[in-house]
């Protein structure tokens, strides 16, 4: 028995080793192969190589948005309408709406006979030739664009000096040192020949009423000596109104959507204007003038 105690101490201790042991082992089942693929393992190397790479994979950078453009609307028209293509930023020409304009320019009054009654001395009425120098003209006009229609009102202002005088049958006077000056309020319309192009001819005509003006008496020279002869008045001054008409022609130029350069000519002409009526020196005239501006006329 005495020799039976020392392996017998030896084999408990060693199932206690072994149970103490078999407390930590935990068991995993094992995965078989497909039988037609065996199971290979790797090399030790290929194990380590496959650990580095993976270590060293530099991060994913974050990919940058795209940003999104979109499409501009289509406009849809019925199928009996022209397609017009509009490109971005068009705007169409010669849109209709109200308007006004500035001119400014020159007058060359034509050459017209003015007619002279003296009651006083009926041996002194005549009839005299008046020419003159070219002048100064301006004035506005305010209106509605309808398209290619044009209604508008127009105030304009001439004045011309009167280069000489000559009497029916007699000697010129020159440089009288006398003007006549015409106000005239006009009612025209006008046409447009519109176009894509930001030049558009025009044509059109007006009605209204022109005041006349002479601005100093005029005289006849005496025959013998200086200054003038009294007794032979030619006109007084005086101012008279009559009806009066107008043709005309010009050219816009389109500047901006707002703004726009006229290059017209307009031919004014009155009926025969009276002045100093039922006095004892009546003289009557056509006044008719060729006129000639550059102006500039605004749409809003």
């Amino acid at each position: 028995m005495k020799k039976l105690t020392p392996f017998l101490t030896i084999l408990t201790t060693s199932l206690l080793s072994t149970a103490a042991f078999a407390d930590n082992v935990y068991f995993v089942p094992a995965q078989s192969a497909p039988p037609s693929q065996p199971v290979q393992s790797a090399p030790p190397s290929q194990n380590v190589q496959t650990i580095q790479t993976i270590q060293t994979v530099q991060p994913v950078q974050a990919v940058q948005p795209v940003p999104v453009q979109f499409m501009q609307p289509v406009r849809v028209v019925p199928a009996s309408q022209p397609v017009r293509i509009v490109q971005p930023g068009y705007l169409p020409r010669h849109r209709p709406g109200p308007y006004f304009s500035i001119f400014l320019g020159a007058t060359v009054p034509t050459s017209e006979t003015l007619s002279t009654t003296d009651y006083l001395v009926p041996s002194n009425s005549n009839d005299y030739k008046l020419d003159y120098n070219a002048g100064f003209y301006t004035g506005g006009t305010g209106g509605y664009d309808f398209g290619t229609f044009r209604l508008e009102g127009e105030l304009s202002y001439r004045y011309a000096d009167i280069n000489k005088i000559t009497p029916n049958g007699g000697v010129s006077y020159g440089n009288p040192n006398r003007g006549i000056d015409s106000l005239a309020v006009m009612f025209n319309g006008w046409y447009d020949f519109r176009n894509e192009s930001p030049v558009t001819p025009y044509i059109g005509a007006g009605i209204g009423i022109a005041t006349l003006s002479f601005d100093k008496d005029y005289f006849q020279p005496r025959s013998s000596g200086s200054g003038p002869n009294l007794n032979n008045p030619v006109f007084y001054q005086d101012t008279t109104s009559a009806f009066a008409w107008q043709v005309g022609a010009g050219v816009e130029i389109e500047l901006n959507r707002l703004l726009s350069l006229d290059l017209a000519y307009r031919y004014l002409s009155t009926a025969s204007q009276v002045f100093n009526k039922y006095s004892d020196l009546e003289n009557s005239i056509k006044f008719s003038s060729h006129n000639f501006s550059v102006g500039l006329r605004f749409k809003y």
